[in-house]
């Protein structure tokens, strides 16, 4: 098989990691005002789960290490 040309997937990309980083944010203002908010850290998991998978995807690697922090 060969390389797949990703660029067409580049905008749509960018419009989830915009989603996922307003998402995270979201989340992280929950648990500050309720720092054992279950559901917060939950969705945090996902958010960034999700976000290295598509930067992998993408071949962003830098991008893709980032959320294996969180």
């Amino acid at each position: 098989m060969g390389q797949v040309d990703l660029s067409d997937y580049k905008n749509s990309y960018i419009e989830s990691v915009r989603e996922s980083i307003n998402s995270l944010y979201v989340q992280c203002a929950e648990l500050v005002n309720n720092a054992l908010d279950k559901e917060a850290i939950n969705n945090i998991h996902i958010v960034s789960h999700s976000l290295n998978g598509r930067s992998q995807v993408m071949g962003f690697t830098n991008m893709a290490s980032l959320p294996a922090v969180i």
